[in-house]
């Protein structure tokens, strides 16, 4: 409510956006224009007013138990930042902003004595002093580093002022770094596919599971949809599985919760044609090359995983030989890898044979 009236077009004297305690004194601009050629939603970036609105828990319950005993907010570039203190020595480090849905929280870390966080906190210059018992930590309000993000989508999703980019295989800011540093792009992580084998003359849907499938959280809808047979590139083996974005679609939870890291999905086609080797493991390739790049990354780079197997499945034997033309007769087939691929199909003279599983 606050929010819609500091930034809306409305004429009447200049408001205070209020909150004066967590931030400078400021005006509402009046100048959000979502219809203009540049949209200009810097208003909408900063908290203003007190509302009576409904209190909404947007840590979805993970705060449980965690007992608060100090808050300072304040706005850094364009984020409105809080540094929470808990009862237990520890400072959580989260982004405030117009959402019901959840908090992106920066950094969870401790001061090194489990004892209360104490209310008062000051700033002096770009670092916030906290006090527990009788000490005194100095904690930059950048954040304790980078390090805590464990993968490259995770580091290069957070807020620019923590500096942090990705570093071979961790999360540094650039002086930290002695390899290639950026900011800008991650490669995918495939980490399994299933099933392990397939049939040399089938169309098999093989399904990637990993990370970082592309840089938005989830696919969107398949109209429009950045995720093309051109930007997601499979091969298994010699042989390429052209993606399916409606199947990878329908792989996906709904709703996905944005403060979730849910593991990314893909479903591929295979193609029955080509030259294979039978019986010998084999690589299965995702190449990710983002079109559309989406600030503040895209995904661009591949990943691999070994152990698909192409077989020929083998009939060896059938009970019974026969049976009543009526039907009817449950028919027990045995050979060698009958259960390969993703699905499979049994046909008598051309008629279908149900599979009773």
């Amino acid at each position: 409510m606050g929010m819609d009236k500091c930034c809306s077009f409305s004429d009447h004297d200049r408001m205070p956006r209020g909150l004066s305690f967590y931030q400078i004194t400021e005006y509402c601009p009046h100048n959000v224009n979502l219809s203009s050629g540049v949209e200009n939603t810097s208003c909408w970036k900063k908290p203003t007013e007190l509302t009576t609105s409904p209190k909404v828990d947007l840590f979805n319950g993970r705060m449980n138990g965690v007992l608060l005993t100090s808050i300072f907010v304040t706005a850094i570039d364009e984020v409105t930042v809080a540094h929470l203190g808990t009862s237990e020595g520890r400072i959580l480090q989260v982004v405030l902003q117009r959402s019901s849905s959840y908090t992106i929280t920066l950094a969870n870390f401790s001061l090194g004595e489990r004892l209360p966080v104490l209310r008062e906190v000051s700033r002096l210059g770009d670092s916030l002093l906290f006090v527990t018992g009788n000490k005194v930590s100095q904690v930059s309000i950048k954040g304790p580093g980078c390090r805590h993000f464990l993968t490259c989508f995770r580091c290069l999703r957070v807020e620019r002022f923590m500096q942090c980019g990705w570093c071979g295989n961790s999360c540094t800011r650039r002086e930290e770094c002695d390899a290639s540093w950026n900011q800008e792009s991650c490669s995918p992580v495939l980490t399994d596919f299933h099933p392990r084998n397939a049939t040399l003359h089938g169309n098999t849907r093989v399904t990637l599971c990993g990370m970082s499938f592309q840089s938005r959280p989830r696919f969107p809808a398949i109209i429009d949809s950045p995720v093309t047979s051109g930007t997601h590139r499979v091969t298994v083996g010699w042989r390429n599985c052209t993606v399916l974005p409606e199947e990878s679609l329908d792989k996906w939870p709904n709703p996905v919760p944005h403060w979730k890291e849910f593991v990314d999905v893909l479903v591929c086609g295979l193609e029955p044609k080509g030259e294979q080797e039978v019986l010998v493991p084999t690589n299965v390739v995702l190449t990710i090359t983002e079109e559309i790049r989406n600030p503040p990354f895209y995904i661009n780079g591949s990943s691999s995983c070994l152990g698909f197997v192409f077989v020929v499945p083998t009939v060896t034997s059938i009970h019974p030989p026969y049976g009543p033309q009526a039907g009817g007769t449950k028919v027990s087939i045995q050979g060698e890898n009958l259960l390969a691929g993703s699905s499979r199909k049994v046909l008598i003279n051309s008629l279908a044979c149900p599979l009773i599983r």
